[in-house]
This record gives C-alpha cells, sequence and structure tokens, in this order.
C-alpha cells in the first residue's frame, strides 16, 4: 500500500510538473485568444461571412505563392552582383510568412471542393515553390567531402532533417485536408500535424540554423559560412550557392514554425517580427562572407594556381596554361584571365609587368587579368604596339608614356591594351593568344611583348543605386555592384525590407486545441488520480 502510494505521489508531482511547464510554454508565445473548445467544434455548414473570409484567405495564399516563385525565379549564382542581390531577395519574404501561414490555415481547416478554380492555382503554386526550393537543395554538392566540414554538417544536418520533415508534415496536411469530408476529420489531420510538430524539436532547429548562420568568432559553435569559405577556398559561387539553400531551408522553418503557432491559438505579433529581423541578420552576414572573399581573392588564386598546375605534368606547358585559365575564369569570373607558363630555370628570359608569378615545382605560371570588354579600336591598339615599342630595348618599354594621334586625340595606350610580359625565349606557353605581338632588342637577341586587349569601362554612371548612391566597382572589373545598407534589397536598393509584420486575416476557426484545453486534461488527470489514491 505504501509502495502505491509513493507511486502516486511521483505521478502527482509529475502532472504538477508537466502542468506548471505548459503553461510557461504558452506564456512564452503569447497569451491564447478567447476561443471555444475543440469539444464545441460541432460539423456545421460555413456562413456566408465565413465562406467569403475563406474565399479571401485562398486568394491571399495565391497571390503570396506567386511572388514566393517569382522571386525564385530570379534567384542567381552566376555573377557576384546576382548573388548579392538573391540574397536580399530571399530575406525581404521574410515579412509576409506570417499572413501566407494564416491564410493557408485557414483553407486547412475549410471544406473547399475540388474543382475551385483558385485552389487549383493553389496546389500549383504550392507545387511550384516546392520545386524551385528542391531545386536550391539540388544545386549543393555533397557536404561530407573533409573530416572537419562531415563533423560539423553531421551536427547541423540533424537540425536540416528536423525542418525538412516538418515542411514535408506541413505539406501532407495541406493536401489531405481537402480529401476529407468532415470538419471532425480535417481536425483530426490537424491534430496529428501538432503532436508530430511538438515531438520533432522543428522550433529549436529553426533557431539553430539562425545561430550556425550569424554566430560571431567568440562563439563555442562554428559560423556555416566560415568553414563555407575554408571548403571552397572562398568560391563566391559556392557559398553563394549554399546560402541561398541555407536561406530557403530558413524560410520553410519559418513558416511551420508560424504555421504551428497560429493553428495552437498562440499571439505570434512578436515572434513575427523578430523572424523579419532574424532574415535581414543573415542576410548582413551572408553579405559580410562574399565580401571577405572578394577582398582576399589573391591570396586564394594564387594556392588555386599552385594546386592545379602542380596536378599536371611540368613538361606539357600548354595543357597546364589551358587548365589554369578555365580555372580562373570559372572562378574568379569577373575578369578574363591571361595565363602564360614556362620553366623556372628560363625566369630570367621574361620581364614581368602587371602580372603575378606563381611558382609551381619546375614552373612558373604567370596570371594576369583584363576586364570583360567587347573587342575595339584593335588597329589603333596594333599602330600605336608598333610605334612605342617596335625595335625599342626591351627593358626601356614605358607602357604609360604610349600615346599615338591617328586624326584626332585618343586616350593613352594602357586605357585600351595590357602588357603582360615580354620574353625572347620560345619554350613557353601563353593563353589566351595575345591581341598583338611586338618585337623588341634584348641584350643577347630579339625580344617579343605580349599585348592583350583591356578596356575599363565607366561604372556606376547608368546604374545609380538608391540610398545616397553607394555603387561600387567590383575590384578592377567592368562589374558594379550596389552595396545594400541595412535593411534595403534589390538590384539597385531600391526595396526596402519591411520590418513590421504584414497584417494577416483574421482567424476564421479556432484553434485545434487551446492551452485552456491541455490544462483541462491536467486537471481531470490530477481529479483521477486523488479518486483513485482515497
Amino acid at each position: 500500500m505504501a509502495s502505491q502510494r509513493w507511486i502516486s505521489l511521483v505521478l502527482l508531482a509529475s502532472l504538477i510538473f508537466l502542468f506548471c511547464w505548459t503553461t510557461v510554454s504558452a506564456l512564452s508565445l503569447g497569451d491564447p485568444p478567447n476561443v471555444p473548445s475543440s469539444q464545441y467544434r460541432d460539423k456545421r455548414d460555413m456562413a456566408a461571412s465565413t465562406r467569403e473570409q475563406v474565399q479571401a484567405s485562398t486568394e491571399a495564399v495565391k497571390a503570396s505563392l506567386t511572388t514566393i516563385i517569382e522571386v525564385m525565379q530570379n534567384l542567381d549564382v552566376k555573377k557576384v552582383k546576382d548573388i548579392m542581390a538573391s540574397f536580399s531577395k530571399i530575406a525581404s519574404l521574410a515579412p509576409g510568412i506570417g499572413t501566407l501561414a494564416a491564410s493557408v490555415l485557414n483553407m486547412v481547416l475549410a471544406f473547399i471542393p475540388q474543382e475551385d478554380l483558385v485552389l487549383k492555382e493553389v496546389k500549383k503554386g504550392f507545387a511550384e515553390v516546392n520545386r524551385k526550393l528542391d531545386l536550391l537543395s539540388i544545386q549543393i554538392s555533397n557536404l561530407a567531402t573533409d573530416v572537419e566540414w562531415f563533423n560539423y554538417a553531421s551536427i547541423y544536418s540533424r537540425d536540416e532533417v528536423a525542418i525538412l520533415n516538418a515542411w514535408d508534415k506541413l505539406n501532407d496536411l495541406r493536401q489531405n485536408s481537402n480529401l476529407v469530408s468532415t470538419d471532425e476529420e480535417r481536425l483530426r489531420l490537424a491534430e496529428i500535424f501538432a503532436n508530430y510538430y511538438e515531438s520533432s524539436g522543428a522550433e529549436s532547429s529553426v533557431s539553430n540554423l539562425y545561430r550556425y548562420l550569424t554566430v560571431d568568432s567568440t562563439s563555442l559553435s562554428e559560423n556555416l559560412n566560415n568553414l563555407l569559405k575554408k571548403k571552397f577556398k572562398c568560391d563566391v559561387k559556392e557559398i553563394g550557392r549554399y546560402n541561398l539553400y541555407f536561406s530557403g531551408l530558413l524560410w520553410k522553418g519559418m513558416f511551420v514554425n508560424q504555421f504551428y503557432w497560429k493553428l495552437m491559438g498562440f499571439n505570434t505579433v512578436n515572434k513575427e517580427a523578430e523572424h523579419v529581423e532574424m532574415f535581414t541578420k543573415v542576410y548582413e552576414a551572408q553579405y559580410a562572407a562574399i565580401d571577405f572573399c572578394l577582398q582576399n581573392y589573391t591570396d586564394y588564386m594564387k594556392k588555386d594556381v599552385e594546386e592545379t598546375a602542380k596536378g599536371l605534368s611540368a613538361d606539357d606547358k600548354m595543357a597546364v596554361a589551358l587548365k589554369v585559365k578555365a580555372f580562373l575564369d570559372k572562378k574568379y569570373n569577373w575578369y578574363n584571365w591571361v595565363v602564360v607558363v614556362y620553366n623556372k630555370a628560363d625566369k630570367n628570359n621574361h620581364i614581368v609587368f602587371d602580372a603575378a608569378e606563381i611558382e609551381a615545382g619546375e614552373i612558373i605560371v604567370l596570371v594576369s587579368h583584363t576586364p570583360h570588354a567587347s573587342l575595339s579600336d584593335e588597329t589603333y591598339i596594333r599602330e600605336t604596339a608598333e610605334t612605342c615599342f617596335s625595335n625599342k630595348y626591351c627593358t626601356d618599354i614605358k607602357i604609360n608614356q604610349c600615346v599615338e594621334h591617328h586624326g584626332g586625340t585618343y586616350p593613352a595606350f594602357a586605357a585600351f591594351a595590357k602588357v603582360t610580359h615580354v620574353t625572347y625565349y620560345e619554350d613557353f606557353a601563353e593563353v589566351p593568344t595575345p591581341l598583338h605581338r611586338v618585337g623588341c632588342s634584348w641584350s643577347t637577341g630579339g625580344g617579343r611583348i605580349s599585348i592583350h586587349f583591356s578596356r575599363t569601362l565607366p561604372t556606376c554612371t547608368d546604374y545609380l543605386c538608391h540610398i545616397n548612391r553607394r555603387c561600387g566597382r567590383l575590384l578592377y572589373s567592368n562589374e558594379w555592384v550596389c552595396r545594400c545598407p541595412a535593411g534595403f534589397y534589390g538590384e539597385y536598393c531600391e526595396q526596402r525590407i519591411d520590418k513590421s509584420v504584414i497584417p494577416r486575416p483574421d482567424a476564421i476557426f479556432p484553434p485545434i486545441k487551446t492551452v485552456q484545453d491541455r490544462l483541462k486534461i491536467l486537471e481531470n488527470g490530477l481529479k483521477e488520480l486523488r479518486c483513485h489514491n482515497s
């Protein structure tokens, strides 16, 4: 008997603890609305005003999905400018999550005929959004490629899986809710989702993902972008690809969280505003990661060249030159790259101008870059080069002093062309083939000057950025980037991220299980336990 009484007391204490925990959890999300309990939700015909509200919610979902699809269609990682703009576009979707979640909830709990035209459009819209988000996943490579990344990714992946599974469960709820015919069945589906969500850990996984993307260097947790910089050696496109996926994952998690909170009847205004602020900080962290790689690209480039060249035979200089150029053109695509390969023993046979010499075993790889621009003034370049350099001493070449007039005033030769190097030795490879080569005098024989087309175009003239016109040339290229201040996005920083929560439609149906319902269940459990003990 004493043993039974002791067990009963333990159960009583456990229920009291659960009672307190439930109350605290409810208060943390806000006070629940005054709505009838689920036992009063009898099957009934939908009032005309309710039908209008459901229709309005359906239209709101359709409009939101259209906006999301338009944003997803314009995400790109081909150029730095596109990557920056893509980050900000996804961040701009954050203020609309609450409205979309509330509207979807109204649709889930209402009976809408399958032949409803707007419902069909909504189904197509969700299918397209899912497809676009899945594409972001497909575009990233396998995470498990090195020990450090694998160890961390195994931790990160648990949160990723939790969010993705919760998202799939929400999609199941949305798709199945209109396949049942009664309110009770729809409520049961909603309760199944709620029970799954509560045990999935999806809410904490969203917080974890946010921390992984924004944590500073003083934390014990490693920042995902720092790991990406190490893993991909600051490959801007790869970092951009992963971050777009992370943003899409964060959006999914926030949407599921807000849907659940609204389903339970919690006041989510503060949480919605918090999500908007979180997305803004994620965007700023992503922008900072790309900017770091741009400012330090030269160090990474030299290591890439050395590694690429050492992986090939030093005897085939042309193969090395072609491979290195292809690599640089792909990874550092804001420039056209010029690559020259020669033996280290022949270093004194080359005079290097605006280029970097990188040793790779027995060879030297000379790399230089020119901005992207359409070829022009070819005749002027050739004639001016001949006038300035032909038969002159190779060591006396002064590129900046080379100016020639042909019936008019032309700018300096350097405004149209670039001299990479001079050599008198034949055993070297150069790609691409120079636009022009000019002979010059070397102490031991004739030398040749390699001249490549190079024209710097004006930037930030036709493309004026909004907000103090913070337009900047991308390094020494002909590309430009609007450096948006915090809270602004778009190609020209012309749009502001609205940190205020977008008004959402009122909930048409009461939540599936209010906090009072949960407390009532606990109270009944306590009464039964007391009766049993007595």
